[in-house]
C-alpha cells in the first residue's frame, strides 16, 4: 500500500536530478523503453538486479572504511536514530511501514544518546522514588 516517506532535502534534490537523467534515458531509448515507475532503472527502463545494487553499496561501504555496513542496516541506523532523537515507536514504525510495533522494536538498537537518556529517567524516577519512601518514613 503506498504511503509517504519525508526525506532530507539532499536527498530529495538527488531523486529529482535522478528523475530528469531518468526522462534523458527513456527518450533516448524510444520505444525499448519499459515504464514501471521505478526511480532507479538500466539504461531501458528495467528495474537493476539486487546483487549489482548491493555489490556497488559494498564497494561504496568499503571506500569509506566501512566493509561491514549493508543495505539493510541502514534501516537499523535509520530507525534507531529516530529513536534517539524521540521518535515514538508509533511514528517509527509508520516511517518503516511496519504492521505492528513488535516488528519496528526488533530494528531499534541502543545508541549512547538513548542509553544516556534512559540514565537520566531512571535517576529521575529513582530520586522521585526515594524523597516519597522518605516522606514515608518521616510519618
Amino acid at each position: 500500500e503506498p504511503r509517504t516517506i519525508y526525506v532530507a532535502d539532499v536527498v530529495l534534490s538527488y531523486l529529482q536530478q535522478a528523475k530528469k537523467r531518468q526522462l534523458l534515458q527513456k527518450i533516448k531509448a524510444g520505444p525499448s523503453w519499459v515504464d514501471n515507475g521505478f526511480c532507479f532503472t538500466t539504461d531501458f527502463g528495467t528495474p537493476h538486479r539486487y546483487g549489482a545494487i548491493r555489490d556497488h553499496f559494498k564497494k561504496c561501504c568499503i571506500a569509506i572504511g566501512r566493509p561491514d555496513a549493508s543495505i539493510h542496516h541502514l534501516r537499523h541506523t535509520d530507525m534507531s536514530m529516530l529513536y534517539s532523537n524521540g521518535s515514538s515507536i508509533a511514528e517509527i514504525g509508520e516511517q518503516g511501514g511496519h504492521k505492528n510495533s513488535i516488528t519496528t522494536l526488533g530494528y531499534l538498537h541502543p545508541t549512547e544518546i538513548t542509553q544516556q537518556r534512559h540514565h537520566e529517567q531512571n535517576n529521575m524516577i529513582s530520586k522521585q522514588i526515594a524523597v516519597a519512601a522518605f516522606k514515608q518514613t518521616e510519618l
